[in-house]
């Protein structure tokens, strides 16, 4: 899902950013972060609180963080 579609399907169910951080005790900004920016602000902890609060598999929420490609030298 790209962050559109995220702050969406969480405003379709009433839920914020700041009820998700508050939860999770961070920061708003750092939950921001993570739906706009997933590669950038890693965070399995809120991913997954975000997909579970749009009942979602966070694997398909942020498909790019959990399909990311192994570039190491084999």
């Amino acid at each position: 899902m790209n962050p559109l579609e995220i702050q969406y399907e969480l405003k379709k169910r009433g839920i914020t950013q700041a009820s998700i951080a508050r939860e999770l005790e961070v920061s708003e900004n750092h939950v921001s972060a993570v739906i706009r920016m997933p590669d950038k602000r890693q965070s399995a902890r809120v991913m997954r609180a975000v997909a579970d609060k749009i009942g979602q598999d966070p694997r398909l929420v942020f498909f790019s963080q959990y399909h990311k490609k192994d570039t190491r030298a084999a």
